[in-house]
């Protein structure tokens, strides 16, 4: 039942619009350029800057950049990206797109190969909202703050992107894998101070790697759930979660060299919930292991 009700939701995702009026300032434009496209900048005072980054990217073409100043944050916008460009922030701590929970996201990819970085990207908080959803493949989301949002990352039936160098941190959830999001990688991130779990894979979702990151003080650290396997969790610092993994009818799963809160001389064993796989069937308690834990934490 929970899988056809997160399904419709999901739905609600993809399904989403939104519209945007133009806007233009002046001057500021000395950033050299990025990518092989034009470069359109938001804010600043250059002419033609545009006041709307959705405005910039309506006006855009695949290869283009889109470069955002921090002059006129906080953007108040719900940002749908359907081009194949780059979205840039001036600065990760000062440019701010400000979801003001007025849609479903503050910032949603439907176009592949799509780069987003240097973006503090807030305030979808109520239940269900996002502050990125994916729903792309070969996308990357690289050093932004993701924060005060209900899911920080959601990737929605998407494929082979990258999720590294975010601070991910406040949200309930601080990245979601839903139904069918094949071989994305999660990497380098400081996964912080959400309520609920630092990783969250629901459904179906295989062959995905969560490398390399800090995951600490969230109600779980990584909580995998219904039919989730073949995934990696390798190399990570998880430390002072209420429960650092946890698992519900999914079991084949790798755990590789984890750093657990502390020096470990044993293997640890991450326990969960399987199935009988009779009828009627019924739950029985799993065990996976991480044979070989980290002596001591990273420098990530």
């Amino acid at each position: 039942m929970r899988k056809i009700f997160t399904l419709g939701i999901m739905l609600l995702f993809i399904g989403m619009t939104i519209s945007s009026s133009v806007g233009f300032n002046l001057e500021k434009q000395s950033i050299k350029p990025i990518s092989s496209g034009n470069i359109l900048y938001v804010g600043g005072s250059g002419p033609g800057n545009y006041s709307k980054i959705q405005d910039a990217i309506n006006d855009s073409s695949n290869g283009d950049t889109v470069y955002v100043y921090d002059e006129l944050s906080p953007y108040y916008e719900n940002i749908i990206v359907d081009k194949s460009i780059d979205l840039i922030g001036e600065d990760r701590d000062t440019t701010i797109i400000d979801g003001n929970d007025l849609d479903l996201f503050a910032v949603k990819i439907t176009a592949d190969w799509v780069n987003i970085s240097g973006f503090t990207i807030r305030n979808s908080d109520e239940y269900w909202h996002n502050g990125i959803t994916v729903c792309s493949r070969f996308s990357n989301i690289k050093g932004n703050i993701i924060s005060n949002n209900y899911y920080g990352i959601t990737i929605a039936i998407s494929s082979n992107n990258t999720i590294s160098d975010n601070i991910i941190t406040s949200n309930h959830d601080g990245i979601y894998f839903l139904f069918w999001s094949l071989g994305n990688t999660v990497t380098g991130n400081n996964i912080s101070n959400n309520s609920g779990s630092g990783i969250y894979i629901v459904g179906d979702c295989n062959s995905n790697t969560v490398s390399d990151n800090f995951i600490s003080n969230n109600e779980y650290g990584i909580y995998l759930f219904d039919s989730c396997n073949g995934n990696y969790i390798l190399r990570n610092n998880i430390i002072n979660n209420v429960r650092h993994a946890y698992f519900k009818d999914c079991w084949k799963n790798i755990w590789r060299q984890n750093y657990w809160n502390r020096p470990r001389i044993l293997p640890v064993p991450i326990i969960g919930i399987g199935r009988t796989g009779t009828y009627p069937e019924l739950p029985i308690l799993w065990v996976n292991f991480d044979w070989r834990p980290a002596q001591e934490p990273y420098d990530i």
